[in-house]
């Protein structure tokens, strides 16, 4: 609410529900005097279902370790 300045939970108004899709990259210099780039590449999918139930996914990938994270997490509000 912009007259308040508050925040509220998003709202889909569409029977298939709203999608919110991310992507992000980001380095940073680790380590001192013998500093190293550290190089992450990551995606976020949501799915707000109804105006109650998201559906989040996370994935991280370290680029240095060649190793990556999927999180998943399911959101209800009443």
């Amino acid at each position: 609410n912009k007259v308040t300045g508050s925040f509220s939970s998003l709202r889909t108004e569409r029977d298939g529900g709203s999608w919110e899709v991310s992507a992000r990259h980001s380095g940073a210099l680790l380590g001192g005097k013998s500093a190293k780039l550290e190089k992450r590449l990551g995606a976020n999918v949501a799915w707000t279902v109804n105006n109650n139930i998201t559906v989040l996914a996370n994935y991280e990938n370290n680029l240095n370790a060649k190793e990556g994270d999927l999180s998943l997490r399911l959101q209800a509000a009443w």
